[in-house]
């Protein structure tokens, strides 16, 4: 069985982008030729004389459309992988858990918490190839983004879409989380289990440092990750299209601070370790040395190789298109 892949996916979202734009397209050029109708403009009536005019402009409208649809295609260069093959080897199972509430959007790091975070997910990832890694986002509840696995370049993508309008119920509970990690790593074998908190902390919860030590006697780890500063910060909020804070139930602005000690504590007793986050940039290589210290498991793994890329046929698809383009272009103005 072949898999495909695109190698660079962050470009379909430009083909999104280009279908939306042509969406409104379309629809303010019906509105138009509607009021263009009614009051039997010049051009209206040479389109009823000439309907084959109409039709060129259409037809060169959506070869320019289909045109850039498949040069973004070659940009994101469709793969195919022809050849699979099962290797054996030593791993450590992480499941990274990014806080995606509210607070985290506090700015008191640049440009807030949460982009920090995310920024210091990818490099981890960078750190710790070869180990299965997965995703988790949480809130008021927690959410399974990408179960364990070793395509760093999806979870990637998973990771940078992290915001707090995923969460359906907003908070900061740690303890659903690891409830749901330890369910995940119960499908697994793997003896060196991680979980891995990036938050705030802005909590203390009692029953989270109960589950904590529970599923450290169980083999997995909790290490912690602290963002934001104990002077705090206030948290933006959207209002009516204005940027405003939140506030409390008496209108006092809600200023949000890390909870070092709660984090310290669940890492503790997760037997693990907390980490607050300074800015450094040799802090994910910290970290990652710390995790590869842990005893790794031997894993049997399947994987694709010899990807054989398409992008060519798509960008000759692209060039085509706007040769024909540019004879119809070439027609329309000789008539």
């Amino acid at each position: 069985m072949e898999i495909f892949q695109f190698e660079e996916i962050k470009y379909l979202s430009l083909a999104v982008l280009i279908l939306i734009i042509a969406g409104l397209f379309i629809y303010n050029r019906n509105a138009l030729e509607k009021k263009l109708q009614k009051l039997g403009s010049y051009t209206h009536l040479l389109e009823q004389i000439n309907p084959q005019s109409k039709l060129l402009k259409r037809s060169r409208q959506a070869l320019i459309l289909f045109s850039l649809l498949f040069a973004v295609l070659a940009l994101a260069n469709p793969q195919l992988g022809s050849k699979k093959e099962t290797v054996r080897r030593e791993s450590i199972d992480l499941l990274l858990a990014i806080d995606i509430s509210t607070s985290m959007l506090a700015e008191d790091l640049t440009p807030n918490r949460l982009e920090r975070a995310k920024k210091l997910g990818v490099e981890l990832v960078e750190k710790l190839k070869g180990n299965r890694i997965g995703l988790l986002f949480f809130a008021g509840n927690a959410y399974v983004q990408m179960p364990l696995t070793t395509d760093y370049s999806a979870f990637r993508t998973f990771l940078q879409a992290a915001k707090p309008e995923l969460a359906s119920t907003q908070g900061t509970e740690f303890k659903p989380l690891i409830d749901l990690a330890d369910q995940t790593f119960m499908k697994e074998k793997q003896t060196s289990r991680v979980l891995l908190i990036l938050s705030d902390g802005e909590v203390h919860d009692e029953n989270a440092l109960a589950a904590a030590e529970q599923i450290a006697t169980d083999g997995t780890r909790i290490y912690t990750i602290g963002f934001g500063s104990e002077k705090g910060a206030y948290i933006p909020v959207k209002r009516n299209g204005r940027t405003d804070f939140k506030r409390d139930q008496e209108g006092n602005f809600v200023q949000s601070k890390i909870n070092l000690p709660f984090l310290s504590d669940l890492a503790k007793k997760g037997n693990g370790q907390l980490f607050p986050y300074s800015g450094d940039r040799s802090l994910a290589q910290t970290i990652a040395d710390k995790l590869n210290e842990l005893e790794k498991s031997e894993m049997e793994q399947r994987i694709y190789t010899d990807y054989y890329s398409y992008f060519q046929y798509f960008l000759a698809l692209a060039i085509g298109m706007l040769g024909i383009e540019f004879l119809l272009r070439n027609k329309l103005s000789k008539d």
